[in-house]
């Protein structure tokens, strides 16, 4: 306000006060904020000054807690949202694997590998038993998931660290104790100052205590002062040990509390289930088949039919004299036939549902709330109707989220459990570890722990555990790693197992044949049965060999099969009419029909005189020569135009290299489909002269040097 306005209003409040109204909707609609800055009209008067992260939360966080609880249980869009979370996070609970430094404590793999084990054993049995939590309702794992759950619903929550007495089942003293959010409050109802926010005590900035209520606000019989009856929670120790433990994700610096995972979306998703109950009231109406009766000079609405039976509910007369009594209510039935009294018509009620437009808009804002929440809107609806791809990044994405998550869990609440609950096994001497309490860095080397959970699911696999296989064998990935990764299982713990299933089928001689080019597994020394099964080995590796070597010959002959079958040769065909006649008027004498009920006369050519006679010693008979025909076929069609008939002559190893081929060779070129050039030639024997002339006129073969 300027100072006319102040003046204005020191002396007339009222005209002060509609003067200021006036410069304010003046400003909102002129374009322009309250700090010169170019503004839509439709938000001149959304004005939000800048506050710290504590003012802007604080003032709306018991309601945000309140309506997230309520969504949660009452809408299936937010429950769905939550244990979609959970599922994916935490499923069946993060496992530790311990994993020492053993650089730093100076031990070999065995002394590492055989302390692991014993840390394995006794956390499990802490964490297995639901003596770990104070109120014996759940274990460890089944606890991460109420501790998520409860941060992703109220924003925070709080474990306390309690020491319990140990029982013949559970020798550690080390308890559990989940504190929800809204037990965390100022003593008294104090109001938020610089030190104590929300029943967080700071200094200088950090959290060092909390005031925990004996009972919880909202309680059944909470009242009065009782309310706000609590005590101090140091979060540390005089040893250091951790007393409370204080779950929340902060989003902006010096923020103390947590604000709901569905704040963000309370809104739309309170807006979509209006909207979903409205439609769904439209199309019961629209079932309902609703009939309302129209009349000409009426004053006045007529009485719900069937609602009394009598004539109270009609009007005094003179008022409405065409509304029948009450009692002469109009019903709808099958076939019926109402009469209606003069001026009266009947009007239906068509609300026109099931809407056609519902399912695209309510998919539109499902898609906003999977993005403020992080999920995308198929795992959100639970449905995959997007291609394999689409499908798949939509799960790699919401992956990411759920591994920051999963990461969130693990520094919040798993590591600070387990490094407590391993000083106090410590402590006791259940577990071995010189130098725990003297030194924070071999105390961080023996605490050092891995935390795997459930995998994140295949799509595909068989594609999936082959791309596993071939990271293992390039020494990319461990096989640890891709145990956890495919199966959510540890490697360690199932090794001993598959060890023994393999020994086992080894004694029993059930070891699997290995493929066909597979190479064969060295067998190791030192094993316990190596020196009973030395020739089975043997015969084994044998028949792999003779296994690769079949395959290996197999191939080549079908290679120079299909080789020949693209080499084609003329066949001269003469087709009559029906039935349907082929000559073949050069040889072969096969030729495949792909044609039923076709006649077929084949009659060989004479063979022609040979230009030059052959030695008798080399000049067997033709009826004698066995044949083989090669059918040549088209690349496009696959109809056989032509074929190839190559002599079959028997092999002599003591005559020499030409004694089969008295007449030379015939050199064949065998020709790319695609691109028509020769990629190899076949060296064919001629057992009889030839006429390169005849040959070149009758025949597609070409002559090369």
């Amino acid at each position: 306000m300027n100072l006319i306005d102040r003046a204005i209003g020191y002396f007339s409040p009222r005209r002060g006060m509609r003067r200021a109204m006036q410069r304010s909707a003046f400003e909102a609609f002129s374009g322009q904020g309250l700090d010169g800055a170019g503004q839509s009209p439709m938000n001149g008067r959304w004005f939000v000054p800048p506050r710290s992260a504590d003012a802007d939360i604080v003032r709306g966080l018991r309601r945000q807690r309140g309506e997230s609880r309520e969504l949660r249980r009452l809408n299936p869009i937010a429950a769905g949202a939550i244990e979609s979370n959970l599922t994916r996070v935490v499923g069946t609970g993060l496992q530790p694997v311990p994993e020492p430094d053993a650089a730093v404590l100076g031990w070999s793999d065995d002394q590492a590998a055989e302390w692991k084990a014993n840390t394995i054993r006794e956390f499990s049995l802490f964490a297995d038993s639901k003596e770990c939590t104070l109120d014996r309702q759940q274990t460890f794992y089944e606890r991460q998931e109420l501790v998520l759950g409860s941060r992703l619903e109220s924003g925070d929550c709080f474990t306390i660290l309690p020491d319990g007495e140990p029982t013949a089942t559970q020798p550690y003293r080390l308890r559990l104790q989940l504190i929800e959010a809204d037990r965390c409050a100022n003593p008294f109802g104090k109001a938020n100052d610089l030190d104590v926010v929300e029943g967080v005590r700071l200094r200088n900035g950090a959290p060092v205590g909390y005031h925990i209520l004996d009972q919880h606000p909202g309680g059944l019989l909470v009242t009065g002062s009782k309310s706000f009856e609590g005590r101090w929670y140091d979060a540390f120790g005089t040893s250091g040990r951790r007393q409370i433990l204080h779950h929340y994700r902060p989003t902006r610096p010096e923020q103390t509390r947590g604000v709901p995972y569905l704040a963000p979306v309370i809104q739309a998703i309170k807006d979509l289930g209006r909207y979903t109950e409205a439609e769904i009231s439209a199309a019961v109406v629209s079932a309902f088949y609703t009939v309302f009766i129209e009349q000409d000079g009426a004053s006045k609405p007529a009485p719900v039919f069937g609602m009394d039976g009598t004539n109270t509910g009609q009007p005094p007369a003179g008022e409405n004299d065409t509304v029948p009594p009450s009692g002469d209510e109009f019903e709808m039935g099958p076939a019926a036939v109402i009469g209606l009294g003069k001026g009266e018509k009947a009007v239906f009620a068509n609300p026109q549902r099931p809407n056609t437009a519902y399912d695209p808009f309510v998919m539109s804002i499902l898609t906003l709330i999977g993005a403020g929440l992080g999920i995308p809107v198929e795992l959100l609806t639970k449905k995959f109707n997007a291609s394999y791809s689409a499908s798949k990044a939509a799960l790699l994405d919401a992956w990411q989220h759920f591994r920051t998550e999963r990461a969130w869990l693990v520094l919040s609440f798993c590591q600070p459990v387990y490094e407590t609950w391993m000083a106090e096994a410590v402590s006791i001497g259940r577990i071995k570890a010189p130098g725990f309490f003297r030194d924070p860095l071999i105390r961080w080397a023996y605490t050092r722990a891995a935390w795997h959970g459930d995998s994140q699911g295949s799509i595909n696999p068989k594609d999936e555990v082959a791309a596993y296989r071939d990271a293992i064998d390039g020494r990319l990935m461990t096989h640890e790693r891709a145990e956890w990764e495919l199966f959510g299982s540890d490697w360690t713990r199932t090794f001993p197992t598959k060890k023994r299933e393999l020994q086992m089928l080894d004694k029993a001689g059930m070891q699997p044949v290995p493929k066909a080019g597979a190479a064969t597994q060295p067998k190791q020394q030192g094993t316990a049965d190596a020196p009973a099964q030395p020739q089975a080995s043997a015969e084994l590796s044998e028949a792999a060999k003779a296994m690769q070597q079949q395959a290996e010959t197999s191939k080549a002959l079908h290679q120079r099969v299909e080789a020949l079958a693209r080499e084609p040769v003329k066949v001269d065909v003469a087709i009559t009419n029906e039935p349907i006649q082929i000559q073949l008027q050069q040889e072969p004498t096969h030729v495949v029909i792909e044609q039923a009920d076709q006649h077929l006369h084949l009659l060989q050519a004479p063979a022609p005189a040979p230009a030059v006679q052959a030695p008798a010693a080399h000049q067997p008979q033709a009826a004698d020569r066995p044949c083989r025909l090669i059918a040549m076929r088209d690349p496009v069609t696959g109809l056989a135009r032509e074929y190839l008939k190559v002599p079959i002559e028997p092999i002599d190893s003591a005559a020499p290299s030409a004694a089969g081929a008295p007449y030379g060779h015939r050199i064949v070129p065998v020709r790319d489909q695609e691109s028509g050039l020769a990629r190899e030639y076949l060296k064919l024997p001629l057992t009889a002269p030839v006429n390169l002339a005849e040959v070149m006129s009758q025949s597609s073969a070409e002559s090369i040097p």
